[in-house]
This record gives structure tokens, sequence and C-alpha cells, in this order.
């Protein structure tokens, strides 16, 4: 039994070491839709990845949440949804509830995980010890850290201005990093923006840091979260700091 128990603890630390890994440069991985085959390879390199021509799912598009009164009618803070998909001004108040609701009710988080869950499995044991979580958030983020083993950006209406800090350069954030809104007023902040439009999905593998803006009004995304054992651990651990 004492055997055993070291053996679990030796492959947890090596899991959790390699979870801590990470890239220190700012290289972007590109692969077309029609390429997924290749994902889970490029995974392995730990670093972003953009996937082009991705298929916006149908349950989640203007015109279907428009066409259902008991979404439309859903405050989002100073507005209803209705309203907000129609491009009228709001003071958008979020709470992380109502994205999961919301993604499970149109049926994105049945989608992601029949879709999506399959092509992030990169080692046999994966399909055992994985999950994957998906919101429907509207407007922009400020800065974040991501704390999945892949976080997961595809927009579904306007473009996104997405602003990510490699790990590498964490230090140069002020204390108060969580308010950040841009990272312009940053001083000697390495960090770069990729423009991610519809259809083009943006995985982030853990620990860096991401600031979404939308280019205009009206704008949302799905966010999605693949989770293991050990990042779920850490997303607890780092909700409660």
């Amino acid at each position: 039994m004492i055997t055993f128990f070291i053996f679990c603890s030796i492959i947890f630390l090596i899991y959790v070491f390699f979870y801590k890994q990470s890239i220190s440069d700012y290289t972007l991985l590109q692969l077309e839709f029609s390429q997924i085959e290749k994902l889970q390879e490029l995974l392995l390199d730990n670093a972003p990845v953009i996937i082009k021509n991705c298929e916006i799912p149908h349950c989640v598009k203007k015109e279907s949440l428009l066409s259902v009164p008991r979404f439309t009618n859903i405050f989002l803070g100073s507005c209803r949804l209705g309203d907000y998909l129609e491009k009228k001004k709001c003071e958008l108040q979020i709470p992380n509830e109502l994205q999961i609701f919301l993604a499970n009710e149109t049926g994105l988080q049945s989608y992601i995980t029949h879709n999506w869950l399959p092509k992030l499995h990169t080692n046999p044991l994966s399909q055992y010890i994985s999950s994957i979580e998906s919101k429907l958030s509207f407007g922009s983020y400020q800065l974040q850290k991501t704390t999945a083993i892949w976080s997961i950006i595809l927009p579904i209406e306007s473009r996104y201005i997405c602003s990510l800090v490699n790990p590498k350069y964490s230090e140069a954030l002020p204390p108060r990093w969580k308010a950040l809104q841009d990272l312009e007023s940053v001083k000697n902040l390495n960090y770069i923006d990729v423009i991610v439009k519809p259809g083009t999905m943006l995985l982030l593998p853990a620990h860096w840091y991401f600031l979404l803006k939308a280019e205009e009004t009206g704008g949302y995304f799905t966010y999605i979260e693949y989770h293991q054992p050990v990042s779920m651990l850490n997303s607890y651990l780092e909700k409660k700091v």
C-alpha cells in the first residue's frame, strides 16, 4: 500500500511539473480547421494555438438567441440581452453563474463536450481525468490569468483584440493587475496583441495572462476551459487568493 502511495505521489509530482511548464517567447501556432487532426500534436508544444475557419455553434448565433424570448429578456446589467444584441449601449454586469447558465441552456455546453473535448486529449489517460466547461460571455474581459490546461476563446459577434502576456513577463504587472482594462499604461511590459474574429479560435495554455476588447458594441464570445485534476485544484486555490 505504501509503495502504491509513493508511486502515485511521484506520478502526481511529474504531472504538476509539466503543468507548470510554459514557453518563454511569443510563438503562436496556427492551424486550419480542415487540419484539426494535427491539433493534439500542436498542443504538446504548450504554446498558444490559433485555429481558423471554425464552425460557430448555431445554438449561440445572434439570430438563434434573438428567436428565444426567455433568453432575450435576461438582464445583462442595465439592459436585456436582446437589446445588447441589437447593439444598444449597456452597462454590463454579468455574474459567472449566468454565463454558465446560458451556455447550458442554449446547448453550447453539449456542443462543446461532444465536438471539442475529444480533440483536446493528448494522452491515453486524458479522456478519464478531463472535463470541460463553457461560458457565453459578453463585452470585454479585464486582465485574466488562465488556470485551465487550455483556455479557449471563440468570438461569435465582433472582432476582438486579445492582449497576451507570457508568464515570463508577469513580474512587470502591478500588484492589482486584475483591475487592468488595458496594458498600454503598464511600463516595461512585454506583450502582444492578437486579433481574433468570429470563426477563429484561440487556445491559451495555463498561466498566461490575457485581456479581451470587443471592437464593436454587441460583441460576445464563448469562453471554454479544459481541465484536469491539477488545474482544477489550482483554479480553486487561485480564487481563494
